[in-house]
């Protein structure tokens, strides 16, 4: 059989090879925007990953979310970093980090918070250098490093406003770049981190007075994850503050963007509707030389099994070969743009082996060539023994 199958791809070489290319190139798009979407998502929970807590003012958990952690929407009211403290000082509390935002550096959001953000929600660690330890000092993540082109040294004004034409440069005070991050696929690679203090100096009036040291929201970590419940409703109890988990708000944060993911699911369930129609197209094509194949086989005494068994193993074999073609295509675009990928958008492309989703689509690409391929192989049959009545 196995003779007969390569001596059958060889006098169909060309039409064979147009078919698989087309199955691998489907194949291979479908899998490129599932590790595409899987990226995004593993961008997103990993923001989040360390944080059990985000707590602010009083606002809805989505915007407390996306302004806090992701840098994206309207702040919400700031809060006095002593009744921060004095609400966070309890034994159920591990950690915590205040964040102030409302300033940007050529567009980038500046983040202001305090040494200890990097030792709890960095896991990547620097690329080059270290935590600001001293006033005037800052650091960037990778993303706005390598699109600015920055080095260790490199002197820096912030600016006001969240948007790069939305404010004047604050003349108070010239940061050091001290730290790169390295990448992590979140917010946090499009961010430039001050230390909190330095963000309230940025801040004064000289011709009002101070006002108190005061964060937009602070990220919290709890000592173990039953006191975590209780912790939230007891803040969220307070009149001034509000609890958020950050899970929680994910999850509703993905369900706005459902129609997104439908669309892209849709697009790949389209991909493979097209490829399958080739294929079916290819089978059918052939169904007068598999006929004329059939009647030799029946003619030289060959089994049913055999004159079936033939075709079929030829289809799997199709979309094996279709499956492992995608697959590699899929590692080379994965290297070709992942860099780009990184530092134009912020994703990371996960590269790793075989997934589970694509487990899952080669023994989709094997069985439904398979299925595709036998009622019209069926059909071929049924005619070879038609015509071999007819002769008699």
């Amino acid at each position: 059989m196995l003779n007969a199958l390569w001596q059958s791809a060889r006098y169909r070489a060309s039409s064979l090879i147009w078919v698989v290319l087309s199955l691998a190139l489907a194949l291979g798009l479908v899998m490129l925007v599932e590790r595409l979407r899987d990226g995004v998502r593993d961008g997103f929970s990993q923001s989040v990953a360390n944080i059990d807590l985000v707590v602010g003012a009083p606002a809805g958990d989505v915007q407390l979310l996306l302004h806090s952690v992701f840098q994206l929407g309207a702040p919400t009211q700031s809060i006095p970093l002593a009744r921060l403290e004095q609400a966070l000082t309890q034994p159920s509390v591990e950690w915590w980090v205040p964040i102030a935002l409302g300033d940007n550096y050529r567009g980038h959001a500046v983040v202001a918070t305090q040494a200890n953000y990097f030792e709890h929600l960095t896991p990547n660690g620097f690329s080059q250098g270290q935590a600001f330890e001293k006033s005037g000092q800052l650091v960037l993540g990778a993303r706005v490093a390598t699109k600015l082109d920055y080095s260790l040294g490199q002197s820096m004004r912030v600016a006001h406003g969240q948007a790069q034409a939305l404010g004047d440069q604050h003349d108070q005070l010239t940061f050091e770049l001290v730290g790169i991050l390295k990448p992590t696929g979140g917010p946090i690679d499009n961010a430039v981190l001050i230390d909190i203090a330095d963000f309230q100096t940025l801040h004064i009036d000289p011709l009002r007075p101070t006002p108190p040291a005061a964060a937009n929201a602070a990220l919290v970590g709890v000592t173990a994850p039953f006191a975590l419940f209780q912790l939230q409703r007891q803040l969220t109890a307070e009149p001034d503050l509000t609890a958020t988990l950050p899970g929680v708000a994910l999850s509703r944060l993905w369900s706005v963007f459902g129609g997104a993911e439908r669309a892209l699911e849709l697009l790949s369930l389209a991909l493979l509707v097209c490829a399958g129609l080739t294929l079916l197209a290819q089978t059918m094509s052939q169904v007068e030389r598999r006929t004329r194949e059939m009647a030799l086989y029946h003619a030289m005494g060959a089994p049913l099994r055999y004159s079936l068994g033939l075709p079929i193993v030829e289809s799997a074999s199709i979309g094996l070969v279709s499956w492992a073609v995608a697959w590699c295509l899929l590692q080379v675009a994965s290297t070709l743009i992942s860099e780009w990928l990184q530092q134009s958008q912020g994703i990371l492309l996960p590269q790793t082996g075989v997934t589970e989703f694509e487990g899952a689509l080669l023994v989709c690409s094997v069985v439904a060539p398979v299925l595709l391929s036998v009622l019209p192989h069926w059909l071929a049959w049924r005619r070879s023994q038609l015509n071999s009545l007819e002769r008699l």
